[in-house]
């Protein structure tokens, strides 16, 4: 009877092992962490956008805020990325940049990583930026589907021509040296699209720009 209680035990040790995540390392760099008035900042920042606050965000971000390349100000900034809306697309993208990173350039923090100091494309491309090291390519968008390969710390660059395929939520299609498609969890990719600066402006750190691919 012991024995068997003992084979139980491990039974179902084994079985919290198989239903664990797989851990791959992070390919993220973030020099937040040196900077408390950053990291406090970016912080109060998440939670606003996290809960699509407008009045918790605006006392975060600098009155001459910079976007759309060139313009300024808060309300314009406000209006022309529609933040009244809970459902406007640049919530999302800006809980995107400042949650993968960042570093820093001059005196001002920059997110996330990889657009800094600019995008890290040329041209019409597409670019997708691996998050984690080690995670599986699959020929196809499921997660049963055989591995043709594994990520790398890299940046995936898309030939404008390239025609994308339409995948299942959960998965992103990456464009492989072979000249053809692998899929990827999307947990691990991100488009890169736009860049976020912090500064230290009037003896604080604001949000002072938003900007997009040039």
């Amino acid at each position: 009877m012991k024995l068997i209680r003992q084979l139980a035990v491990i039974g179902l040790a084994l079985q919290a092992q198989s239903t664990q995540p797989v851990q791959y390392r992070s390919c993220v760099l973030d020099e937040a962490i040196t900077n408390q008035g950053v990291a406090d900042l970016r912080r109060r920042l998440l939670l606003a956008i996290g809960a699509r606050n407008v009045s918790a965000l605006q006392p975060l971000v600098d009155p001459g805020v910079r976007y759309d390349f060139g313009e300024q100000g808060w309300e314009g900034f406000s209006r022309a990325y529609q933040l009244a809306s809970s459902e406007s697309p640049m919530w999302t993208q800006l809980e995107s940049d400042l949650s993968h990173g960042g570093k820093f350039v001059g005196d001002d923090f920059c997110a996330p990583y990889f657009m800094c100091p600019t995008w890290p494309g040329v041209g019409d491309e597409s670019v997708l930026v691996v998050l984690h090291e080690g995670v599986p390519i699959r020929e196809q968008a499921l997660a049963t589907a055989a591995s043709i390969g594994t990520t790398m710390c890299q940046v995936i660059t898309v030939p404008a021509q390239a025609s994308w395929p339409h995948v299942a939520t959960g998965w992103t299609p990456v464009w492989l040296s072979s000249e053809r498609w692998g899929f990827v969890e999307a947990t691990h990719v991100v488009m890169a699209q736009t860049s976020v600066r912090l500064g230290r402006r009037g003896g604080q750190w604001r949000l002072v720009s938003v900007l997009g691919i040039d």
